[in-house]
């Protein structure tokens, strides 16, 4: 056992037939030990191990697989709490208590419960009791649960020519030994970024010293400069960049975030343009994207599920032949924090499910601080400037800002899945084989993403990602209470069923009310709680054919095809029903948001399609997928023909 890094593993690893033994991780080398039924001690890379795990081929020392983690009764029994609280504060209001009576009295009384002691947390003021009841008041009891609305993602308003001057003379100038102070790179990137826009006849934007010393801020090293700041301020700048050097291996530290693109795509058959969401997810120690997904509506916390699945879960081969990329590297993995602002996006039943179960740490960051993430802020930046180069951007060095909208909105010539198939490409063959500047690599090294991963799997252990099963079963967020019947359950008008949970039925009889948990994206399968063990069964539709559509989709349907409480949906009436667009919600608006939002109809429509053709079991590419494009991006770009624009708001976008 000299040869291992981390203590015996012993779980067994299915290669062809046969069940091997995991010994563990070699020490110095990117490889794990196993032993061969007949005994032979033998090896695999550390990164064939991980597409192994990721892809269902690990089992316990009993040869049951993996456990499946649902999400414990915590969130529950806030609720609960939450419903209690408010209920007693009408009860006392009614009685003519006023607010801090009425806060002693509840204080007093919840204290003393002992159903609510395992809560752990303290009474909440009034200011929040008052905030729970005008959520519940708007959104019943779905508001009880712990969300955070703030948005904080503002990026900075210079031109990407500056930083690039400044960013290119700190790199220069890093590892000598005396090095010029903020002031001296201000005054040497201005006197070259006023001649550069003198010789490219561009207007030039803001240029000042805050810029710079916001630059230097939102760098990961604290000695890129020679500074002389003392006292309070001092030490928190050290603390905070001695907290970004930290990082020292893949998945340690996972920054994620959403951006418009600064660039106008074909949305629709009419010609009619938008500009598409992209929602990124950064590994901080290599520069590596290990999530993106791309919509043309304003993300939501489906949007950021999906990344985290893309995080978490293996490439099918067929991706890397679908997008024509060479540079085939896998990078999943169970990431240690998660760093993402205080959006809507990044909140919700879904997003806390998954936290939850994959016992991820995820750390809110700082409302109008984007320098707190400055990885994710870096790779938008370096983003934008790859889409300058294609038609239809919104900007270019010549003409930065707004100047170019009504051009980029008429040379618009690449649709949805041509655009995600060139920033796929550029994903794995651009972005990631390009090196790093040393002032924004926290290794200090000149490497591009791919070379640093690579050297880093074999120094590292990195954490493995979890199986597929569970993968699958991380995101049942949603919680509703419901009747055991002879033929089952039901859930929006849709009956579920299993040789399971006929079992439990025997067991427990009918009439038995049962906590069911569900995904808000795929309404196919529901877990229900056994009240005996407490353990989860999952259960899909009685009628095998049901599309995989959403929960909220579901319910306009069944307000229109299904109101009465005796009557269900089958497959076929639900698949009719979507033909018919009656999913989707009434078009209101100018005409240039219409056509935003029948690009949006359209693109679930094709997440409906393609995800219902998926077995229930695993889901092993979670990335939007492009249909039909057999061109690699010069061929695209040369091919596409100019369409006709319809004006869009730039501003407030759906």
């Amino acid at each position: 056992m000299t040869d291992l890094t981390k203590e015996y593993d012993g779980r067994l690893l299915e290669i062809g037939d046969e069940l091997h033994e995991v010994r563990g991780h070699i020490h110095g080398r990117a490889a794990v030990s196993l032993k061969a039924p007949d005994g032979t001690i033998h090896e695999i890379s550390s990164e064939d191990f991980r597409l192994r795990v990721a892809t269902g081929f690990i089992v316990d020392r009993h040869g049951q697989d993996a456990g499946v983690r649902i999400p414990s009764e915590t969130d529950n029994l806030e609720v609960a709490f939450r419903k209690a609280v408010l209920s007693m504060s009408a009860r006392l209001e009614r009685e003519g208590f006023g607010w801090q009576e009425r806060h002693r009295v509840m204080k007093d009384h919840f204290e003393s419960v002992p159903e609510f002691r395992s809560r752990q947390k303290p009474f909440p003021g009034i200011r929040a009791i008052q905030k729970w009841r005008k959520g519940f008041q708007e959104q019943s009891t779905n508001a009880l649960h712990d969300k955070r609305y703030l948005s904080g993602n503002r990026l900075p308003r210079h031109s990407n020519l500056f930083e690039d001057i400044v960013l290119n003379i700190l790199d220069l100038q890093y590892k000598k030994h005396d090095r010029m102070t903020s002031k001296a790179v201000w005054q040497q990137a201005r006197a070259e970024y006023l001649e550069a826009c003198r010789r490219q006849r561009i207007t030039p934007g803001p240029h000042g010293q805050k810029v710079v010393n916001s630059l230097i801020k939102s760098l990961p090293h604290h000695d890129v400069v020679k500074s002389r700041i003392g006292g309070r301020e001092g030490r928190e700048r050290l603390i905070e960049a001695n907290r970004f050097v930290t990082v020292s291996y893949p998945m340690e530290r996972i920054e994620i975030d959403s951006t418009e693109a600064d660039i106008f795509i074909v949305v629709d058959e009419d010609g009619h343009v938008g500009r598409p969401w992209v929602c990124a997810a950064i590994d901080c120690a290599t520069g590596m994207i290990v999530g993106l997904k791309v919509s043309l509506a304003h993300p939501t916390s489906i949007t950021t599920a999906l990344v985290l699945k893309e995080i978490l879960t293996a490439k099918d081969p067929d991706f890397f032949d679908e997008f024509q990329i060479s540079n085939v590297i896998d990078t999943c993995g169970r990431p240690v924090q998660i760093v993402a602002d205080q959006g809507s996006e990044n909140s919700g039943d879904v997003i806390e499910s998954c936290v939850k179960s994959a016992c991820l740490l995820l750390s809110p960051n700082l409302p109008a601080h984007p320098e707190k993430k400055p990885y994710i802020e870096r790779f938008f930046k370096t983003l934008n400037g790859f889409l300058t180069t294609l038609p239809g951007a919104t900007t270019t060095r010549e003409m930065p800002n707004r100047s170019r909208i009504e051009k980029g909105q008429k040379e618009a010539c690449l649709t949805f899945e041509e655009f995600i198939k060139v920033l796929q490409q550029w994903r794995f063959d651009g972005y990631a084989v390009r090196p790093r500047r040393l002032v924004e690599n926290p290794l200090k090294t000149l490497e591009s993403p791919t070379k640093a991963w690579r050297r880093l799997d074999d120094e590292f252990v990195i954490p493995l990602p979890p199986p597929p099963e569970e993968v699958a079963q991380l995101f049942y967020g949603g919680t509703v209470k419901r009747k055991l019947h002879h033929y089952g359950i039901e859930f929006e008008r849709v009956q579920y069923s299993s040789a399971d949970l006929s079992r439990l039925r025997r067991a427990i009889g009918t009439g038995e009310e049962l906590t069911i948990r569900y995904d808000p994206t795929d309404i196919r399968m529901i877990g229900v709680v056994n009240p005996m063990t407490k353990d989860t069964l999952f259960v899909p539709t009685k009628d095998e054919g049901f599309p995989a559509i959403s929960v909220h989709d579901l319910r306009r349907i069944r307000k229109k095809l299904a109101p009465s409480p005796d009557e269900f949906l089958s497959a076929e009436r639900t698949i009719a029903a979507i033909h018919d667009r009656v999913h989707h919600e009434r078009i209101h608006g100018t005409p240039a948001r219409k056509a935003k939002k029948r690009a949006a109809r359209a693109q679930e429509d094709r997440r409906i399609a393609e995800q219902s053709l998926k077995p229930l079991e695993v889901e092993n590419e979670i990335s939007a997928r492009a249909h039909g494009i057999a061109s690699q991006t010069t061929t695209i770009l040369k091919n596409s023909k100019p369409r006709q624009a319809l004006k869009l708001k730039t501003k407030n976008p759906e």
